[in-house]
């Protein structure tokens, strides 16, 4: 007789893993999981997604495709099926409405005995009232909300009403070493300041392209990258157009070499919007490759930047204050490294992959021994 396998199972159930901070923060929870201790398995009700697809290829379970549409009935039997067939004992959701909603109704009459769910936005559940309403009636079957920082936490108890005794703030970490090698700036030619962030209307890439004329017009030897893609592409070319700097501004696309991009990059930047950023990897990557940020001072970014230390901080929507912040650095090399180094021993001390696992792991270890106590 085959012996059962002791190790818990932790199904990670999502909509989708599209490419997305939140989305490779999941892809690398689930990878970093220590394997002796619990086994990882994925689902997404629709679409794998190309997250989804790296986590197969690193040879986890996964599961896609259960759910036919929003209001499809038969996917809480497709769900339960599959949670006793995997015999599961933790359901972690992402904060998407379909999967935290069918997810936790289908947990319950599975017999899973821990649900949690990760929110990692501001707002999200504020978006869509009549889901909200339904996800909040839904939470008494929680037993932990992971948010991502603690201005997050302080959002979700005072606006969404959430038990902060529910709430578990377990920040975002990524995989440092691999920006290791390519650390000590040392790039010759023009200066460059590069923005990486899917190309959507809350990123503020408008902001940035000012922000970008009004250097240029002081006389800056400057050059603009905008890494990432999305449908607000052709408008945003013809702005740079506009504005006159087209010929300063390079449209990279999606990438997957961001270390060797922001090995050529001397400064990085976020233009978001205030409801839109949370936890952005972006700026932890920048950090980790020794290189300082200059971003607005909107979700919780002032929980990553030190401002005046690792970068600076400024005030959303505002393209001079954000073209002033960038300058400081264009003008001063010495002054770009100093607080790239700091940025480096920031993320390193308090924002790696491994102290996210390890954080989660000891948060799963409570709540399987019974425990809930933060």
């Amino acid at each position: 007789m085959v012996e059962k396998d002791p190790r818990p199972v932790v199904l990670f159930l999502a909509s989708t893993l599209t490419i997305g901070g939140a989305e490779e923060a999941v892809r690398l929870l689930v990878c970093g999981l220590t394997r002796s201790r619990y086994r990882p398995v994925v689902c997404c009700l629709r679409a794998l997604g190309a997250k989804g697809q790296e986590i197969r290829e690193a040879g986890i379970a996964t599961h896609s495709g259960l759910l036919e549409n929003r209001f499809d009935p038969r996917i809480v039997g497709r769900l339960v099926a599959l949670m006793k067939r995997e015999r599961v004992r933790i359901l972690y959701c992402l904060d998407h409405d379909d999967a935290m909603f069918w997810g936790r109704v289908s947990a319950k009459l599975a017999g899973v005995p821990v649900i949690v769910t990760a929110i990692h936005t501001f707002g999200k559940w504020a978006d869509r009232p009549s889901i909200s309403r339904s996800n909040r009636m839904l939470l008494r079957m929680t037993q932990k909300v992971i948010a991502v920082a603690e201005k997050q936490k302080a959002y979700l108890v005072a606006v969404e009403g959430v038990d902060p005794e529910r709430i578990e703030v377990i920040q975002n970490g990524i995989e440092i070493n691999r920006y290791a090698a390519r650390a000590a700036p040392g790039r010759t030619g023009p200066r460059r300041v590069s923005l990486v962030a899917a190309i959507r209307p809350e990123k503020g890439h408008d902001v940035f392209l000012r922000a970008a004329a009004q250097i240029l017009a002081e006389g800056n030897a400057v050059s603009f990258w905008i890494v990432g893609d999305g449908p607000a592409r052709a408008a945003l070319e013809a702005l740079a157009s506009d504005l006159g700097v087209s010929e300063a501004v390079s449209f990279l696309g999606f990438r997957r070499d961001i270390p060797e991009i922001l090995a050529e990059t001397d400064v990085v930047t976020l233009s978001s919007h205030p409801a839109v950023e949370t936890f952005p990897l972006s700026i932890l990557e920048a950090m980790a490759a020794s290189r300082p940020v200059v971003a607005t001072r909107v979700g919780a970014l002032d929980e990553i930047v030190v401002d005046g230390e690792t970068g600076y901080l400024v005030p959303p929507g505002q393209p001079s204050a954000l073209a002033e912040a960038l300058s400081r650095f264009v003008r001063d090399p010495a002054l770009a490294t100093r607080m790239g180094r700091a940025g480096r021993a920031r993320v390193e001390k308090l924002f790696s992959a491994e102290r996210m696992v390890g954080r989660t792991e000891a948060m799963f270890d409570r709540l399987m021994s019974g425990s809930t106590r933060n």
